[in-house]
């Protein structure tokens, strides 16, 4: 298992994500990607609404090219423009998504939660587009979480999506599809 990280400053490196991430690499990661390896999962949190459309477009089409079997996405349903701050102009918000934007992918599962967060897994044929709801039934994870953990748990299956996010979070962490 290898896990990297894309961080566009510095600044925003933690002592946590420098003992949870194998590498993490720094700059725009529009241009980072293109020196990466492919990956089986790439999953990208609450990124995509800092880059504008035409960039963001670019950035899915990269990130999609270097997952073996999906993209899983988390961004602000109903985002608001923004300017970034002095210490870093990457906080901008630059564009808003919704699930149009995704569909000139071959298989899309998109869900919005409490109305505010989507989530998005673009898979990859043969395997199977993970099924996602607003549903908070979850014991251990509700929102959001939940639905990524679903779709962690689609595209690697439940033994290492568990694995995964349990590294991730440091603690022993075990999703249910």
């Amino acid at each position: 298992r290898r896990i990297d990280g894309i961080e566009a400053t510095p600044d925003y490196v933690t002592p946590l994500q420098e003992y949870l991430y194998d590498n993490i690499y720094l700059g725009d990661a529009v241009e980072v990607i293109d020196r990466l390896a492919q990956y089986d999962v790439v999953f990208m949190a609450d990124v995509l609404e800092h880059f504008d459309k035409d960039a963001g477009q670019t950035l899915l089409d990269k990130l999609y090219e270097h997952a073996e079997q999906s993209l899983i996405l988390t961004f602000p349903q109903n985002c608001e423009s923004r300017e970034g701050t002095r210490s870093n102009p990457f906080e901008a918000h630059r564009s808003r998504w919704s699930r149009k934007d995704f569909s000139r992918f071959p298989q899309v599962g998109y869900t919005v939660i409490e109305g505010t967060a989507a989530v998005v897994a673009l898979t990859k044929p043969p395997n199977r587009t993970p099924a996602m709801s607003p549903s908070f039934a979850g014991r251990d994870r509700c929102g959001w979480k939940r639905v990524a953990g679903k779709a962690l748990v689609g595209a690697l299956g439940r033994h290492n999506a568990s694995r995964l996010v349990s590294a991730i979070f440091g603690e022993s962490i075990r999703l249910r599809s």
